[in-house]
């Protein structure tokens, strides 16, 4: 089997995961917020879980 459509769907979830949180706590710093509630982060995370799950269903 290919998986590597699916993979490279997975990395581009995670890597906007990652450039979103790290845009949110340097904000949250710059502002000088306490950068601990990152709900926005937390549903991308999310987001990726139900890729992952949606996959892991169809095999």
């Amino acid at each position: 089997m290919n998986y590597k459509k699916e993979v490279q769907e997975v990395l581009t979830q995670i890597r906007f995961t990652k450039n979103r949180l790290a845009g949110i706590t340097l904000e949250m710093d710059t502002e000088g917020r306490d950068p601990a509630s990152l709900e926005e982060a937390l549903e991308a995370l999310d987001d990726v879980i139900d890729i992952l799950a949606d996959y892991v269903a169809e095999e």
